[in-house]
């Protein structure tokens, strides 16, 4: 039977007189007369009156295609499970959406905040608000669904936090199953507040609802949040005892002890776990894929499930292929995805496929046709990480500015992660990254002021934390400085320490551990305070030397321990070394003249004098993973430089690999095999220092040589390398790292292959390593 078409006025009418009726009879009686009839009736009145001027023509346009209703709604859910919101959000505007059901009006509603109409999400949000909270059949797990729902809205702060205490109150706790959705309410509800101000301690928050803190239904949601704000010793202990009474028997926290105690699991001879029956869930695959390196019984079975999805892929629903394909791409197993896609017609349409078609046809130089891949997931799906980070490699290689990532933006919105809205925001850094490339320092660095961990610092010190705000001359004050982001961003910032110590009276600095000598020798007027910094908190917990800070967001606490708090609460002023950088790119600090800035304390020769000019190579950094590699270079790049009477080269790369290390070996490049690349940045500095010259890409290696006044020719065969570093192509003047220029050919063109790219950068390499043996100094100048 066909469904008549009818539009949103009618069947949102329907609703609010069948709401009418019911607040008359059930208002009162639940809220003990609390409420006016008429105050409640009018809110509705007012919704869905601008629900029907806004939305009547976004629905005829859907409702022309005169689906079945049933079918219809089966076709918007196909597509919704995959995650093609646009086209789910097409069909749903076409269905009478007055004969779905509570749990199905939730579901599109999710979708459409999944999508671009997040308006219409949150007006068809407010009619089901009685529904739900107030009707006749309350159900709390509906309840939740409908939180979930207000948590992702574009409602403001107050009001989703009204609407969650509102509900809350509906709660029988005594009873486990509601207790459970409780506990559920209170994780949405503290992560409203974590997205309003990232400065929300979860422990504080579970204590101030009066809730046990100890009940594992609760700690399950809560645990990750915990550790990452500090709270590590408390996570430690209780997850030890949890592991002593259950082991590896309960499936539900095998994910906690996989990530928070993995010395436990590594030390044992043999384990016991239970995983379910059945192996067809992409899940378990992911959750022995996290373990499969702490003990063989976990990696056999990883093996096991894997081969089990190999084996049965073409007889497995659809959305388990979606489930399993996207599990591979993540882990980069690009070429198996697209091998089975081609044994099942409908996989091939999913949009693991396409985001393997993009990373695929990234690495064969057809920019075009992963541009394209990569834009028909996000137009589907905007809130796709994968393809927004593959868009923004693929972009710049077919000649487009970055500006088109935030053009893009501006029609698609972000999905969830932006409330179902169109336009530009600085979500994964796309804002920023796309000033940046496009030499807009000032505004580029300034878009990152929103981070949640800066904004918690301002929050809590007010006027006393500097975030990307000018840095005053202030003699008579004394100012804590924060070493964020990456020890070789630790090392480039150093670079404006000693203007820095002009500023203020006193200058406290945190630094990772391994610069600390350096740092003292070359700064002795600056106190600096070492700090392991951690980049993953769910590490083995052996390494902690130290309680992390907590109060103020993960970045915090992997940035400083408990004892920095001392030096937040007694400066006068609190700023970053982002911040510094700022001010350089403002004017307001200077850099030093070329020369080296850092000293070594203890300096001696280890590489033997020759005649021969000492050319250190780096072509990586230490972490191979991702869309990274369309920076890096491989060692084999380097061979038009062997071909040089008159140069030695040395590797200066840490962490080879036995390919790395066979070819070095086999053409004569020097490897440092005598001391801790890694660790021992003083041993590091005297072979850096006995070198002419460095060559590759920005890693601490690079980074720590050009700030020991070692030229350094940066390589700019990448976009990323190129614009990043010159203000968009402008000149080859490094605009971040001291004492090194941009090599790369005025006329380069990123749309070319990786290899003609490369191999011209190598070029003016050549050309410029003859200037330099023939003394023609003069003609070095490239800027």
């Amino acid at each position: 039977m066909k469904t008549k078409i009818v539009s949103p006025r009618f069947y949102l009418t329907k609703l609010k007189n069948k709401l009418d009726r019911h607040i008359d009879k059930k208002i009162d009686e639940k809220l003990n007369g609390q409420w006016l009839d008429s105050v409640f009736k009018d809110y509705h009145e007012k919704c869905l009156s601008t629900v029907y001027e806004e939305y009547d023509e976004a629905w005829f346009s859907g409702a022309s295609k005169k689906y079945n209703q049933s079918q219809a709604y089966e076709q918007f859910l196909f597509n919704f499970k995959l995650r093609r919101f646009k086209s789910a959000s097409k069909i749903a505007l076409g269905i009478d959406y007055s004969l779905l059901s509570v749990p199905q009006k939730l579901v599109v509603i999710k979708c459409y905040y999944s999508s671009f109409y997040g308006v219409l999400a949150d007006k068809l949000l407010d009619a089901l608000y009685a529904e739900i909270l107030y009707g006749p059949k309350r159900n709390t797990k509906l309840v939740v669904a409908f939180l979930e729902r207000v948590s992702i809205s574009g409602y403001d702060f107050t009001k989703k936090i009204s609407i969650l205490h509102d509900a809350k109150k509906w709660f029988n706790t005594n009873d486990t199953r509601e207790k459970k959705d409780y506990y559920a309410v209170l994780w949405i509800e503290y992560s409203v507040h974590y997205q309003e101000n990232g400065a929300t301690d979860p422990k504080s928050f579970i204590e101030a609802e009066g809730v046990d803190l100890y009940d594992w239904d609760l700690l399950i949601k809560f645990i990750p949040s915990l550790n990452a704000f500090g709270h590590s010793v408390f996570v430690r202990n209780n997850l030890v005892d949890l592991y002593n009474r259950e082991g590896l028997r309960n499936a539900s926290y095998l994910s906690l002890f996989f990530s928070y105690l993995q010395d436990y699991i590594v030390n044992q001879e043999d384990i016991e776990f239970d995983i379910p029956q059945s192996y067809e869930s992409a899940s378990l695959l992911s959750l022995l894929h996290s373990g499969k390196h702490l003990h063989e019984k976990i990696s056999n079975k990883y093996d096991e499930v894997y081969d089990y999805f190999i084996q049965h892929f073409g007889s497995m629903d659809l959305n388990t292929q979606d489930a399993f394909l996207k599990f591979l791409v993540k882990k980069e197993k690009y070429s198996i995805v697209l091998q089975l896609a081609k044994t099942s017609l409908r996989a091939a349409h999913l949009m693991p496929v396409y985001v393997a078609n993009g990373f695929t046809a990234l690495a064969a130089d057809d920019y075009f046709s992963a541009r394209d891949s990569f834009q028909r997931v996000l137009v589907q799906d905007p809130s796709d990480t994968l393809a927004a980070t593959g868009i923004r490699f693929a972009l710049p290689r077919v000649g487009r500015s970055m500006q088109d990532i935030i053009n893009l933006r501006d029609r698609i919105g972000y999905g969830t992660a932006g409330a179902g809205r169109s336009g530009a925001r600085d979500v994964k850094g796309e804002l920023t990254i796309s000033l940046l490339m496009s030499g807009d320092y000032i505004r580029g660095q300034y878009s990152k002021r929103y981070a949640k961990h800066w904004l918690a610092l301002k929050s809590h010190y007010g006027n006393r934390f500097l975030n990307y705000e000018r840095l005053n001359d202030k003699s008579g004050s004394t100012i804590f400085l924060i070493g964020d982001e990456g020890v070789g961003d630790e090392v480039r910032t150093a670079q404006f320490y000693t203007a820095l110590s002009s500023f203020y009276r006193k200058v406290i600095v945190s630094c990772d551990p391994r610069l600390l000598d350096i740092f003292n020798k070359s700064f002795p007027d600056i106190q600096f305070i070492p700090v392991d910094r951690l980049k993953n908190l769910s590490g083995n917990f052996s390494v902690e030397k130290s309680v992390r800070l907590n109060g103020f967001g993960e970045k915090i606490s992997k940035y400083l321990t408990e004892d920095c708090r001392y030096y937040l609460n007694s400066s006068d002023l609190i700023t970053f070394g982002q911040n510094v950088f700022f001010n350089y790119v403002l004017g307001d600090i200077l850099r030093p003249k070329e020369g080296p800035y850092l000293r070594l304390p203890n300096y001696k020769n280890v590489i033997p004098n020759n005649d021969k000019l000492k050319i250190g190579i780096l072509w990586r950094s230490h972490i191979r993973t991702g869309a990274r590699k369309m920076m890096y270079l491989d060692v084999n790049d380097f061979a038009p430089l062997l071909k040089i009477d008159g140069v030695e080269l040395w590797s200066i790369q840490h962490s080879m690999d036995e390919d790395e290390i066979e070819y070095c070996l086999n053409n004569g490049i020097r490897t440092i095999n005598d001391i801790d690349m890694f660790n021992d940045f003083q041993a590091f500095g005297n072979y850096l220092c006995d070198l002419d010259l460095l060559v590759g890409i920005s890693s601490l290696p690079i980074e720590l040589g050009a700030a020991l006044g070692i030229e350094t020719w940066m390589l700019g065969f990448s976009p990323e390398n190129y614009f990043l570093r010159t203000a968009g192509g402008v000149s080859s003047h490094d605009r971040y790292t001291l004492n090194s220029t941009v090599i790369a050919p005025p006329w380069i063109d990123f749309s070319n292959s990786r290899e003609l790219c490369v191999q011209q950068v190598f070029d003016e390499v050549l050309r410029f390593l003859d200037i330099m043996l023939k003394g023609k100094v003069n003609e070095m100048d490239v800027n």
